[in-house]
């Protein structure tokens, strides 16, 4: 900005120095030419002046007269001529006056366009230091940093090495202190010895003494052999201290050796011990990788075995119903169609396609025994028993449909799953409809109503299938209502599935996309052990490419998929998961382009809507 600044002040006094040098050259052609036209214009004057015209009259008078008009003529053009000088020279004056000036300014502007000149190469120059102190600056504190680094790690190396040292000295002190508590200990074995030697000695001398007095009173002559004893006595015991400080100097070498023998024996056990830990360690940590491995061979051989049976099951649903079949499928309003093998029925109703399905075959495995019962007006109750003891209790309609879905426990609790009996007139509290409710608000943050469950934690997904209604609501409504309104639906948070991504026609899951899967059906496992009735919804989505028939029944596909690989899997309950198509109704992203993120599958809990669930 000072740079732009300097140039513009100098353009600025370069152009006011031409202004001037222009100015000055205008006045001095001016006051060239003024004085030309002076010079001229004076005698001509005089000439006509002193020439009139001829007068008639008196020649002398007239000469007279002449003459006189001549000379005031003469006077006046020389006085003309001297004003016109004096004028001339005054503006001559002034001209070179403002030359001066002109000059002078000149000079000035010329002197600070050379000042803001330099200024400007000063400011480049300060500019150009600037730039190569800061490039020294960062050179510098590469080279510094670099440095830092260099003695963090040097300090490391010598914090460490002084560890290893403070280590070793540690060690090495303890082995003293423990050699040194032995000797002492061996040290004062061997003195309580010689202190016992020496009480022995002393008694001995004494009970001699107490003889020699006895004596002395009887015999005085016996005086000089007492004394002799005594001095025999004294040196034998100099001689048998001098024995027993041998022999505690021999039991304190023979108590070192052996203690450096202990020590050594205990330091051979303790490698030996620590070898052979060392080596069950080891041998324990590989049996238990082969476990886990066969464990891990196991489980992918199941996942795989499920994976292929779907595959295959998948495979004869499409072969049943296929696509170009679907295609070519046009249902009116109050009519249905009846796809893969019977085991799906398409209705259109007020407008809306509508899917529904048969899904006993989730229930079916080879510990599951299964009774039929027949009963009044073409129903069906059904009842699979496990082998645990849980009673799944279906009744059926004429047409296939659910009425009632039941868990009996085998300490005879039973929980209503499904309750989708006719409204009782005499009870008014089942006679609530799903356009009571009113418009949806959502109060709580977008990412817990609407979970991603690619990028969600555990407890993020926790959160979102134990929340309650985003609205207050009543445990009202049958399954059938939850699974056409989606204003009822939309009263409970969800989990996008975006981790499950299909291709496009397929509703097939990839093994990694289900393994992706694990912590959301722990949690499912974990809240049906705490609540036998929990009741979840997986539903299905496409986009918009293809036939409405044709994107409801594989909508309806992949929600079920989902829902088989939870069990399959994971060992979620199956009759605590309803699935439901919806085809393209519902995409996240309005366009009729294939579009991945509309190929999807969400996960709600709908305990709360239920009627009867968990009684």
């Amino acid at each position: 900005m000072n740079t732009a600044c300097i140039n513009a002040d100098a353009h600025t006094a370069a152009k006011q120095e031409k202004r001037m040098k222009n100015i000055l050259s205008f006045l001095l052609s001016t006051l060239v030419m003024f004085c030309i036209v002076a010079t001229v214009a004076l005698p001509a004057g005089a000439q006509q002046q002193t020439a009139p015209p001829p007068q008639p009259g008196n020649a002398k008078a007239d000469e007279k007269s002449a003459a006189a008009k001549k000379a005031a003529a003469t006077q006046k053009a020389i006085a003309d001529q001297k004003a016109a000088k004096k004028a001339a020279a005054a503006q001559a004056k002034a001209a070179k006056k403002a030359a001066k000036k002109a000059a002078k300014a000149a000079a000035a502007q010329k002197a600070a366009a050379k000042k803001a000149a330099a200024a400007q190469k000063a400011s480049a120059d300060q500019k150009a230091a600037a730039k190569k102190a800061a490039a020294a600056k960062e050179k510098a504190t590469r080279k510094a940093a670099k440095d830092a680094a260099a003695q963090k790690a040097a300090a490391k190396k010598a914090a460490a090495a002084k560890k290893a040292i403070a280590d070793q000295k540690a060690n090495a002190k303890k082995a003293a202190a423990a050699q040194e508590k032995a000797i002492k200990k061996a040290a004062r074995k061997a003195a309580k010895a010689a202190a016992a030697q020496e009480a022995s000695a002393k008694k001995a001398a004494a009970a001699q003494n107490a003889s020699a007095d006895q004596k002395a009173s009887a015999e005085k002559a016996a005086v000089a052999k007492e004394k002799a004893a005594r001095k025999a006595a004294r040196k034998a015991a100099k001689k048998a201290k001098k024995a027993l400080a041998k022999k505690a100097t021999a039991e304190k070498a023979a108590a070192e050796k052996v203690f450096a023998e202990q020590e050594a024996i205990a330091q051979k056990e303790a490698a030996e011990k620590a070898a052979t830990a060392e080596q069950q360690a080891a041998i324990l940590k590989s049996v238990a990788q082969k476990a886990a491995l066969a464990k891990k061979k196991a489980a992918k051989k199941a996942r795989e075995k499920a994976a292929r049976k779907a595959a295959k099951k998948a495979k004869r649903e499409r072969k049943r119903t296929t696509a170009g079949q679907l295609a070519r499928t046009r249902i009116k309003e109050g009519e249905q169609a009846i796809i893969d093998g019977g085991s799906r029925i398409i209705k259109r109703r007020n407008g809306r396609v509508i899917i529904s399905h048969d899904d006993s075959y989730r229930f079916r495995s080879a510990s599951t025994r299964r009774k039929v019962f027949d009963l009044p007006g073409g129903r069906k109750r059904i009842v699979l028993t496990r082998p645990n003891g849980v009673r799944i209790v279906t009744i059926r309609g004429r047409k296939n449909e659910i009425i009632l879905r039941q868990r009996h426990l085998p300490d005879g609790q039973i929980y209503v799953l499904i309750d989708n009996r006719d409204f009782n007139h005499n009870d008014r509290r089942r006679r609530v409809q799903h356009h009571d409710l009113g418009p949806l608000r959502i109060t709580i943050p977008r990412e817990r109503y609407i979970v991603d469950g690619r990028n969600a934690s555990r407890r993020q997904l926790e959160l979102a299938l134990t929340a309650p209604p985003v609205q207050p609501i009543r445990p009202d409504y049958t399954m059938n209502q939850i699974r056409r309104f989606e204003h009822l639906r939309d009263r409970m948070p969800r989990v996008d599935l975006t981790n499950i991504t299909f291709a496009t026609d397929s509703a097939y899951i990839e093994e990694s996309e289900i393994e992706a899967s694990a912590d959301l059906a722990s949690i499912m496992k974990d809240m049906i052990a705490r609540n036998p009735g929990e009741m979840f919804i997986i539903a299905g989505h496409t986009d918009l490419v293809g036939s409405e028939i044709y994107n409801l029944a594989l909508s309806d596909r992949r929600a079920e998929a989902v829902a088989i690989a939870l069990t399959n899997y994971y060992g979620v309950p199956p009759e605590n998961l309803v699935t439901q198509g919806y085809g393209e109704q519902f995409p996240v992203i309005w366009t009729t382009e294939a579009e991945r993120l509309n190929r999807r599958v969400s996960v709600r809990r709908i305990t709360p809507l239920l009627r009867t669930s968990g009684r």
